[in-house]
């Protein structure tokens, strides 16, 4: 039985108690020469979140990729400030590494942890300014086979989170040549707590929508893979992603900010990181965002648990088609498959399915696509 139902969620919601948030600094170092791809993830999808991403723009310089006989298809990168980050998420204290790619001469970035109930909408925890720009471009590759786009680029910053609040944050970057470029990532709790609510990060999903370097789960602007890289910035939003859209009411950003608003004491973790390992134990409720389409098996196994057998946790969920897609993860590859492809035939393997044909699945979520679409 589900217990998230409307009536009672919001219950859960109204009795949870208030948060609050403070600071630390980067590390200045010189980029690294890449000997392999750190910590990386992939990822596989279905329906557009929300519009279809956006391709390059006419005045980009096209930078052929160093990867497989087909590195044709990548689509042109484009000639400005990019970035990501190394992790999805790191707990209080872990280092956040950057890699920043940018055919200017100099660049500095901002990171700012977002919260709603202050003034100007976050806290600023740490600036760098005067960084040497190096273009990384030529480093991206491709896989003819999976169609996976990896960015390869190397480590350019490091930045200690040490007394850093679990949240969300942004990383605005500038060069010199005035071109703007932004990350996301999360600071995690470390360890959960049955009686605070916890905010998920839909990084999957973003990831699995992820047109940069010309190939998503989604064959709607260019070829499908089957497996997706998070060693690439995101394409739409100057590198942010589904997080922040301007056309829509109901983007994870406005989410967050009405949950902080409403001065709920938030944890914060990730369906990546949920899917990697699930926690021992579950928060009253769990909050998810607008399209939390993708999860792994541990994820959704301790759903079940403590929603249907264990009856201990609460579901808000604000999207639709959430945990529509069965996938799975390489945490040292940080990549995520929706398909289990078969090398020997060339085509994903009928293992691969919904979450809706995985037998023994209950359907506590609905997990189908809606009866119509606009």
């Amino acid at each position: 039985m589900l217990l998230g139902l409307a009536g009672s969620i919001m219950g859960a919601l109204l009795v949870v108690l208030l948060g609050s948030l403070q600071s630390a600094g980067p590390e200045r170092a010189e980029p690294t020469v890449p000997t392999a791809v750190s910590d990386g993830a992939s990822v596989n999808a279905s329906a557009s979140p929300g519009g279809t991403e956006p391709s390059g723009s006419p005045d980009d310089e096209t930078v052929e990729g160093a990867g497989g006989t087909d590195a044709g298809l990548l689509a042109t990168l484009p000639n400005r400030i990019e970035l990501y980050g190394g992790s999805v998420s790191v707990i209080p204290g872990q280092p956040i590494t950057l890699h920043v790619s940018t055919s200017a001469r100099t660049y500095g970035y901002s990171v700012e942890r977002l919260d709603a109930t202050l003034r100007r909408g976050g806290q600023m925890m740490a600036t760098a300014t005067r960084r040497v720009g190096h273009d990384y471009r030529s480093l991206t590759t491709f896989d003819p086979l999976t169609r996976d786009v990896r960015a390869n680029w190397p480590v350019t910053d490091t930045v200690h989170t040490n007394g850093w609040k679990p949240g969300v944050y942004i990383v605005t970057a500038r060069d010199s040549a005035g071109t703007v470029g932004r990350a996301v990532f999360v600071v995690r709790t470390a360890t959960l707590v049955p009686s605070e609510p916890c905010f998920v990060f839909s990084a999957l999903t973003y990831q699995a929508y992820n047109f940069w370097g010309g190939a998503n789960l989604y064959g709607y602007a260019g070829p499908r893979a089957v497996e997706v890289s998070f060693d690439r910035p995101y394409l739409r939003d100057d590198g942010l992603g589904f997080w922040s859209q301007a056309t829509e009411s109901r983007s994870d950003d406005r989410i967050l900010a009405w949950l902080q608003l409403h001065r709920l004491r938030l944890q914060y973790t990730t369906d990546y990181d949920l899917s990697i390992a699930s926690p021992g134990v579950a928060p009253r409720l769990l909050i998810l965002g607008r399209h939390t389409e993708y999860v792994g098996q541990r994820m959704r196994d301790w759903m079940e648990e403590h929603v249907n057998s264990i009856g201990d946790m609460n579901v808000l969920n604000f999207g639709a088609n959430s945990l529509y897609w069965r996938v799975r993860l390489t945490a040292a590859a940080r990549t995520a498959l929706r398909w289990t492809w078969s090398a020997k035939t060339r085509s994903p393997s009928p293992r691969s399915r919904l979450w809706r044909t995985v037998p023994g699945a209950s359907q506590f979520l609905p997990a189908g696509p809606p009866a119509s679409r606009t």
